[in-house]
């Protein structure tokens, strides 16, 4: 073949497709250059490795660690959920998100909401992006730069009298009255009642081994009635003393709501024998704190 010459015109410029060829990778390393920094993701395999620590099970796992009740970590779960989709939809990686991410979030995608579930959403990213800087995957948390809209709790009413016995005469099943006699006279958190088991039971003594928050133990007397009660119960159940159905706090909800339906009491609620509870103490001479 002829061997061209120096200087002439196929020595100096390469094939056509060679060319175009050249032009599409450099245009396309130029693309992926800027979608990682448009992302703030890091490059290569640092970016799986990155996106599973900062995931949903590690985040679950952290948040039972610090003592997060498991409703809690369902909340946040689902808050997270949101946020994710969110981020997909805005090309943006939810562990590298900054704050003006996070803001545009609270301005647009959360306009609308009540103040108390804006504030919820906000403590559930601080709570995961704190995870995040807590296992060394951030350095800042963004979502500080968010502020929580104040929530004014509404006052919560105690049952009557006249409501507790309407509940306790509906409540025919011994699981059923062993739970609001247990409720009325303890004050127990939702969470704490379902987690009790037979071997928290001292029958002998009457007083109840319960994990409150941050798995702290603490002992308490529910009175003879209630003791009576939960040991007229017990005598048919083995380990696991709430298994029928209420393994949940939804469940204990929906527990409630039937019986108070058919108890014909409004508005019946869980947290209103907290209230119920403090109130009876306060008025039998007990102090605040105590």
């Amino acid at each position: 073949g002829t061997v061209p010459q120096r200087g002439s015109l196929a020595a100096r410029d390469p094939p056509r497709h060679r060319t175009r060829s050249w032009h599409s990778l450099r245009e396309a390393r130029a693309r992926r250059i800027w979608r990682e920094r448009r992302e703030h993701v890091p490059a290569g395999g640092q970016r799986a490795t990155a996106t599973r620590a900062a995931g949903v099970r590690p985040f679950a796992v952290w948040l039972a660690s610090q003592g997060r009740s498991p409703e809690t970590v369902r909340g946040y779960i689902g808050v997270l959920g949101l946020w994710e989709r969110y981020c997909r939809a805005h090309r943006i990686t939810p562990a590298c998100a900054d704050a003006s991410h996070v803001i545009a979030y609270f301005a647009k995608g959360r306009s609308g909401l009540a103040p108390a579930t804006v504030h919820n959403n906000v403590i559930a990213l601080r709570s995961y992006y704190r995870f995040l800087v807590a296992t060394g995957l951030r350095m800042e948390n963004p979502a500080l730069a968010v502020r929580a809209p104040r929530v004014t709790l509404k006052p919560i009413e105690p049952y009557t009298v006249t409501e507790l016995h309407a509940l306790l005469a509906t409540a025919r099943r011994p699981r059923d009255r062993a739970m609001l006699l247990l409720l009325v006279a303890t004050g127990l958190r939702a969470s704490e009642l379902l987690r009790l088991t037979a071997a928290d039971v001292d029958l002998e003594r009457g007083v109840l081994r319960v994990r409150g928050k941050g798995g702290k133990l603490r002992l308490v007397a529910p009175g003879e009635a209630a003791m009576a009660a939960l040991r007229d119960y017990l005598a048919r159940r083995s380990l696991n003393i709430w298994q029928e159905g209420l393994s949940t706090t939804s469940g204990l909800r929906h527990w409630l709501g039937r019986l108070g339906k058919r108890a014909g009491v409004t508005r019946p609620n869980l947290h209103r024998f907290r209230h119920t509870f403090a109130s009876a103490f306060l008025d039998a001479g007990g102090g605040e704190g105590e």
